[in-house]
């Protein structure tokens, strides 16, 4: 069963959370303990403890900046899961997100934490992946993406 997230700010620590349980690993419930992890504040966390997190987890070793749909949709296909954090603006305010994305059909993707006080698992249209990846403004948005394989064993 996956984690939704209960909060504003704790987006990458449950994504986290929610890549682990995905490739099959052992994972528990100790918020406080990812979110020490990943450098969460009380701002959310930056994308280099991110990446951090992430290296010390053993999920990826890199990430790809500005993924395109063709990219996430072509590991998908192969039967990967992207973690997927994107920052945009919204009323001149940066705001970021973390979310796991586990497959798709055609017009949808299933993602894991797309927002909060909801199911974690959602069906999310392929145009809101788009506007949410996009560029905006003269100010480039930055989004990076991790991909997730699970070992030949599981």
């Amino acid at each position: 069963m996956y984690i939704g997230q209960f909060d504003k700010y704790s987006c990458a620590p449950i994504a986290i959370m929610n890549a682990l349980k995905w490739l099959g690993r052992p994972c528990y419930y100790d918020l406080d303990w990812f979110r020490r992890i990943c450098r969460c504040s009380g701002t959310g966390t930056y994308l280099d403890d991110l990446d951090n997190a992430v290296k010390f987890f053993g999920l990826a070793e890199e990430f790809h900046t500005n993924p395109s749909l063709y990219l996430i949709n072509k590991k998908l296909d192969l039967g990967q899961a992207a973690l997927i954090t994107y920052i945009n603006l919204r009323k001149s305010k940066e705001f970021g997100h973390s979310m796991l994305c586990v497959s798709r059909t055609p017009d949808h993707y299933k993602v894991i934490n797309y927002g909060r006080n909801i199911h974690p698992v959602q069906q999310m249209r392929k145009h809101t992946l788009k506007y949410l990846l996009r560029k905006k403004y003269k100010k480039q948005t930055e989004s990076r993406v991790y991909f997730l394989e699970k070992d030949n064993g599981q």
